[in-house]
C-alpha cells in the first residue's frame, strides 16, 4: 500500500510541477506578446492621427514597422499554441494515471466498490484558451475600439471597414485580412487606416 501511496503522490506532483513551470514560461510569452500589440497600436495611433498628411510623406518605415510587428504576432502566438497543447497533454496524461491508480488501489481495499468511483476531474481543472485571454481584448467588442474614427470616415471607408470587422468576428481571418489590406490601399490616410492596419495584423495572426 506505501508503494502505490508513493506512486499515487508522483503522478499527481509531477505534472502539477511541469504544468506550474511552464506557466511561467507562458506569462513571459503573453508579456511579449502584450508588448507586440501595444507597439502595433502606438504605430496605427500616429497613422491615424496624422490622417491626410501621409498621402504627402514617406511612410513606409512605419508600414515596415508594422508588418515586422505583425510578424512577430504571429511568432508568439504560434508558441502560445504549442504551449497550451503541450500543457493540455501532460494534464490528460496525468488525469488518467491518477484515474487508473485510484482504480488498482480500489482493486485491493476491502469493501471498495469500483462502480462508486467517481469521475476523474481533470488535474488543475479546466485548460483555459491562453490565445484569447492573452491580451484581454477578448472583453470588449472590437468595433468599440474605432467608434470615434469611424464618425469622421466617409461612407464607403466605413462600409468597408465594418465589413473587415464583421468577418473578422466571425473568424474568417483569411477574409478579415484581405478587405483590411483593400481598406488601407483604396483609403490612405483615411481615419479607420490605423485602426484597419491593426485589425489586419490580428487577423494574420489569427491564421496561425
Amino acid at each position: 500500500m506505501r508503494f502505490f501511496g508513493v506512486i499515487f503522490v508522483a503522478a499527481f506532483v509531477l505534472p502539477w510541477a511541469v504544468q506550474a513551470q511552464d506557466e511561467q514560461t507562458l506569462m513571459d510569452i503573453r508579456q511579449e506578446l502584450e508588448f507586440v500589440y501595444a507597439e502595433i497600436v502606438s504605430l496605427k495611433r500616429d497613422l491615424s492621427t496624422t490622417g491626410n498628411a501621409l498621402q504627402t510623406v514617406n511612410n513606409g518605415p512605419a508600414l515596415q514597422r508594422i508588418d515586422m510587428l505583425e510578424a512577430e504576432v504571429r511568432r508568439i502566438t504560434g508558441q502560445i499554441e504549442a504551449k497550451q497543447n503541450w500543457i493540455k497533454r501532460i494534464v490528460t496524461e496525468g488525469t488518467k494515471r491518477v484515474g487508473d491508480l485510484e482504480f488498482r488501489l480500489c482493486e485491493l481495499e476491502v469493501g471498495c466498490d469500483i462502480g462508486s468511483l467517481d469521475r476523474i476531474a481533470p488535474l488543475g481543472g479546466q485548460v483555459l484558451d491562453l490565445q484569447a485571454t492573452s491580451t484581454g481584448r477578448q472583453s470588449t467588442s472590437p468595433l468599440a475600439d474605432a467608434s470615434e474614427n469611424a464618425s469622421s470616415a466617409t461612407n464607403s471607408e466605413r462600409a468597408t471597414f465594418q465589413r473587415a470587422m464583421a468577418a473578422f468576428e466571425a473568424q474568417e481571418f483569411a477574409s478579415a485580412a484581405s478587405q483590411f489590406a483593400t481598406l488601407t490601399s483604396n483609403f490612405p490616410g483615411g481615419p479607420l487606416t490605423g485602426e484597419a492596419h491593426y485589425w489586419r495584423g490580428a487577423a494574420l495572426a489569427g491564421q496561425g
